[in-house]
């Protein structure tokens, strides 16, 4: 991890990986993850294979393909595209076929692994003039102790040909679980059924517009009954094994969070205060408290659920936060959204795990500590910034050489000055907040008193 952490910081991971002292790291996190360099990824798959990939991206056909990571050959992967609104969005552009793609080590030849790890996906960036975003959300997670992916840059060729700088994130299977002690629980992805992405909706969103979302069974953690097949969001999105007694435990769970008491019996509160804190802090609507509820994980263990980050390419603003707006984010709104007050326009009762939790005052304290602690110790002391600074100098002649980029170097070069200057407009405004020189709720907010973007728009961070 990186040398510059807070000892305050190293404390905190420590102490809260207690259960794992003495756990070794896995190998594929000192090699793939090494996050000093940029990786290579060389892919070798027949050309008809990858032309009928990136003709029908959509079906997400699992072929077979040789790679050479970093030097070293591994043989007969399973190789295939991957994503819902982003490889929409990317389909719909017409000019692009600069999907994500999904790598399982182990489907052709039982128990390969590289190092230990299971699954890879190399991740498109797309939307992201960054290129960093995704990354530094979940480095910023990790500093905080929530279990969060492992990512590092890569560089990927296919048959020998440049195809472009991607992100390599640590899939959330049995390796991560391995790695985070967290083997012995049960682990979800929940995705609302009915989401998918047409060509209409994805040029609306492109165009700036929003799309509302809504009928989940189960991705919302709202509690139907006690029938496990009312939930098809959840048990069906499970990625470790299911049985009847983690099925009834998760269902228990979503009935007490309705009934919004005892919250600590049912939820690792502190570890919750961490995740919302982040999140709130990267103003990332593209998850459970925006208008699609996806794009995390639910883990459960002893009846205990928690919530592990995923997907934050449109983090810092860059997806629409409301499921009634029809424009654009405007920039003095999203730097000044209220940390008590996510949600916007969407009932409260939509999002119990939210509503319920920031309503209980002893977890609403817990939050406010968490995010205090993650103000002081990630984005005043500058350690921030220093890692977008480094980052982007280690993968900027990348980014010039990449013949799949959606923007230009001088994009990227003006994005990451204004990333910079988002993150410390938000960070004074929730500093406000927490100060309550500023409401926490954004309807209770003067406008006088919100932090001024000063001409920074959050528009600029994406294409």
């Amino acid at each position: 991890m990186m040398r510059w952490v807070k000892c305050a910081a190293v404390l905190i991971t420590v102490l809260f990986l207690s259960a794992c002292m003495g756990h070794a790291k896995p190998e594929y996190e000192k090699k793939l993850f090494d996050t000093s360099c940029v990786h290579t990824v060389d892919v070798k798959i027949a050309e008809a294979d990858w032309q009928d990939l990136i003709t029908h991206p959509e079906e997400k056909t699992k072929y077979e393909a040789d790679l050479v990571i970093d030097g070293e050959e591994v043989k007969q992967v399973s190789f295939s595209a991957k994503g819902n609104s982003s490889l929409a969005l990317v389909k719909s552009r017409g000019d692009s076929i600069r999907y994500s793609l999904k790598i399982n080590f182990g489907k052709n030849i039982k128990g390969q692994t590289f190092h230990g790890l299971d699954k890879l996906h190399l991740q498109n960036i797309f939307g992201d003039k960054t290129y960093m975003k995704e990354y530094l959300a979940y480095d910023l997670f990790r500093k905080m102790g929530v279990p969060a992916p492992l990512a590092s840059f890569v560089f990927i060729t296919i048959n020998g040909n440049d195809f472009g700088l991607y992100m390599a994130v640590e899939d959330l299977d049995d390796s991560f679980l391995d790695r985070t002690c967290r083997g012995n629980g049960s682990l979800y992805q929940p995705e609302l059924s009915e989401q998918a992405l047409d060509d209409e909706k994805a040029e609306a969103i492109l165009a700036g517009g929003n799309v509302i979302v809504s009928g989940a069974r189960g991705a919302d953690l709202k509690y139907i009954d006690d029938n496990p097949d009312s939930y098809p969001d959840i048990f069906d999105n499970a990625v470790t094994k299911r049985s009847e007694e983690s099925d009834q435990r998760v269902i228990a769970a979503l009935r007490k969070l309705q009934e919004g008491k005892d919250l600590k019996s049912i939820l690792v509160t502190k570890e919750l205060a961490r995740y919302f804190a982040v999140n709130n802090y990267l103003m990332n609507y593209d998850t459970y408290i925006g208008l699609m509820t996806h794009n995390y994980y639910l883990y459960e263990n002893s009846g205990k659920l928690s919530v592990f980050p995923w997907d934050y390419n449109l983090a810092f603003g860059a997806f629409s936060m409301d499921a009634v707006l029809t424009h654009a984010n405007d920039t003095r709104e999203v730097i000044n959204m209220g940390i008590d007050s996510p949600l916007l326009s969407i009932p409260p009762e939509e999002r119990p795990l939210w509503s319920r939790y920031i309503a209980d005052e002893t977890c609403r304290k817990e939050y406010h500590a968490a995010m205090d602690q993650f103000l002081k110790e990630q984005i005043e002391s500058g350690a921030f910034e220093k890692e977008v600074d480094r980052v982007y100098t280690m993968i900027r002649p990348y980014i010039e050489n990449d013949p799949t980029k959606l923007c230009t170097l001088q994009d990227t070069d003006e994005a990451h000055e204004i990333l910079k200057q988002i993150c410390l407009l938000r960070a004074e405004s929730i500093r406000r907040q927490l100060n309550r020189s500023l409401a926490s709720e954004t309807k209770l907010q003067n406008p006088a008193d919100r932090v001024d973007p000063a001409g920074a728009d959050v528009q600029d961070l994406r294409y």
